[in-house]
């Protein structure tokens, strides 16, 4: 399981910075994007219903891993929505960056 300090720590490491923390929006997005069926609960519980949603990205992120090792590809619909999904961190990455992040919450 993963606990929301975890979750925070993750989130700094991927230089989404400290206001993605006091302000989760853009992390919210994220996790909506990845696991659309889940978008209803994390905007109504948010961080208090992290650890669930985040566990269920783990158990989803695990399974495509498998699925990739043992050979069976990806289909356009799936690569199209993993594109939508990196859009939308690369959103994050940059809305942070013009917020300037001190040094030590960046890459």
């Amino acid at each position: 399981m993963i606990t929301f300090t975890q979750a925070q720590l993750m989130v700094l490491q991927t230089g989404l910075g400290k206001d993605a923390l006091t302000s989760p929006d853009a992390m919210y997005k994220v996790l909506s994007a990845a696991l659309p069926d889940w978008s209803e609960y994390i905007n109504k519980v948010g961080a208090f219903g992290l650890n669930l949603v985040l566990d269920e990205l783990e158990k989803r992120l695990l399974a495509e891993l498998q699925r990739n090792i043992e050979g069976r590809g990806d289909d356009e619909a799936q690569v199209a929505i993993a594109a939508g999904i990196l859009e939308l961190v690369r959103e994050a990455e940059r809305q942070m960056n013009e917020k300037k992040v001190p040094a030590q919450f960046s890459k």
